[in-house]
């Protein structure tokens, strides 16, 4: 009876040419899905933009009762441009990606392909000291692109990373392990996915700043612009604004006893109306807040 020969060991398999673009993306789904996280940002962004806006207004946020839907819908407007603009970047980032999959398959050993990753390692570093001196050189754009080098730069030493760990599989440079620990991988994706999301809040915060604080001053520009409202009361709301016009109904078969002219719409929102008198200033200005109820008769004009 001849003795078993032990099996032959069998070559790790080296990485194929979709692993590297998946471990640099994995790292934007390391706290769930992406629609998941889109959702979040868009809600996030939505009541950051609210937030901004209903300040600059002398208001508070919370009471404007808006729900996940309006935060939602409120942000897909204004980011169309930088929706299409990261889709963009993401299709070029695909294309240079292919170009990079053949360079390693017929020279792994091309010099350039080796120093170009070689300093992409460094964009960590790299980006988000240029993005700081930016910010410090333009306060105003330099405050915007300051997070995007955060997330940028963690994104691109990931995959350069990556990158390099294949070139050194395939032309068997020695010292690179060809498998690491299981924890390393879950772990920098973790990590560096905290590093990517607390950047795109971060973000989102100061972009919805901006948005909130334009629309804000838009509102004071073109106060007169807005839809004018009138209000049938059956009892005196006790408006007092300037620019409002109070008329009382004295007819016994009335069903409204009072009409207040000289209102605007800023927002409908969780059952209420918020108006702004027609004289409006940001400086002594109310906001008038109504209920959506039975004893109120809203009739909405052009201005």
């Amino acid at each position: 009876m001849s003795a078993e020969r032990p099996a032959p060991e069998r070559p790790e398999p080296a990485p194929d040419e979709t692993s590297v673009l998946k471990n640099a993306v994995s790292l934007l789904g390391a706290f769930g899905p992406p629609l998941t996280l889109a959702t979040a940002l868009l809600v996030y962004f939505g009541w950051a933009r609210s937030y901004v806006q209903a300040r600059e207004l002398g208001i508070d946020e919370s009471v404007l009762g808006m729900s996940t839907q309006d935060y939602v819908l409120r942000s897909v407007d204004t980011l169309y441009a930088p929706m299409i603009i990261l889709a963009v970047l993401g299709l070029g980032w695909l294309l240079a990606h292919e170009r990079v999959v053949r360079t390693i398959q017929v020279r792994p050993d091309s010099p350039w392909l080796r120093q170009v990753f070689a300093i992409l390692r460094l964009s960590w570093f790299a980006l988000p000291l240029l993005g700081l001196l930016a910010w410090a050189g333009w306060p105003g754009w330099g405050e915007l692109i300051a997070p995007l080098t955060f997330a940028a730069g963690v994104v691109l030493t990931g995959y350069a990373v990556a990158v390099r760990r294949r070139l050194a599989v395939a032309t068997g440079e020695e010292g690179v392990p060809r498998t690491l620990a299981r924890w390393h991988g879950p772990t920098v994706k973790l990590l560096a996915g905290t590093v990517v999301a607390v950047a795109l809040f971060w973000e989102l915060w100061l972009f919805a700043g901006v948005v909130g604080r334009g629309l804000a001053a838009q509102v004071v520009a073109t106060l007169d612009q807005r839809t004018g409202v009138v209000v049938y009361s059956a009892k005196d709301l006790q408006i007092a604004a300037p620019g409002v016009a109070v008329t009382r109904f004295r007819q016994d078969d009335s069903a409204y006893g009072y009409r207040y002219e000289g209102l605007r719409l800023l927002q409908a929102s969780g059952g209420k109306y918020f108006l702004l008198p027609a004289a409006w200033s940001k400086a002594d200005g109310i906001v008038v807040v109504l209920r959506d109820t039975d004893s109120l008769r809203l009739e909405f004009t052009r201005s």
